[in-house]
């Protein structure tokens, strides 16, 4: 499966959304956007198959921009791994995108963390985490997961064919 055009698109947003000129914010005051009910076959699909993040240690998922386009400034990638973002008290935002390739539609989702460190680690400022969901076909009774693709710590897409919507555990 070429996953070159879902990241070229993940890639495109998280390069605007980093190098605007517009107003940076403290990370936990954006305030996310409200989860439209679903209506068409892909958006009932996107909320249906929407993966689940375990987060053990480091920081939680926050909203990277707000209704105003303003963006998170981040933290910087020092001090505690979960410090100042074990939580969006606001909410938390996923992002997603979903289109066909070749004969599977594909469900990409994306969300943004604050910083990013590990342990025994210098971190940094920013992460995006991004999952793609393979269906065969959303407009069916039952749809069915034929695959979860995640970025592995290598940084290359792994792709699981176990049917579970779970991703990787941060």
């Amino acid at each position: 499966m070429n996953l070159r055009p879902l990241l070229v698109t993940a890639i495109a947003v998280a390069g605007v959304l980093g190098s605007m000129g517009g107003v940076t914010i403290d990370h936990d005051k954006v305030q996310p956007f409200a989860q439209p009910a679903p209506v068409t076959v892909s958006e009932k699909a996107a909320v249906k198959f929407k993966p689940s993040l375990q987060i053990f240690d480091g920081c939680h998922s926050y909203p990277a921009v707000n209704a105003a386009g303003e963006t998170s400034g981040g933290l910087k990638g020092t001090g505690k791994p979960n410090g100042d973002c074990k939580g969006a008290p606001l909410g938390s935002q996923v992002y997603g995108r979903a289109s066909w390739h070749k004969d599977l539609w594909a469900i990409m989702y994306a969300w943004y963390f604050p910083k990013e460190q590990g342990s025994s680690s210098k971190g940094k400022r920013h992460k995006w985490v991004s999952a793609v969901v393979w269906l065969d076909n959303p407009a069916i009774e039952k749809p069915k997961i034929l695959a979860v693709s995640t970025i592995g710590v290598s940084g290359v897409y792994e792709i699981k064919k176990d049917g579970t919507q779970e991703c990787d555990r941060y």
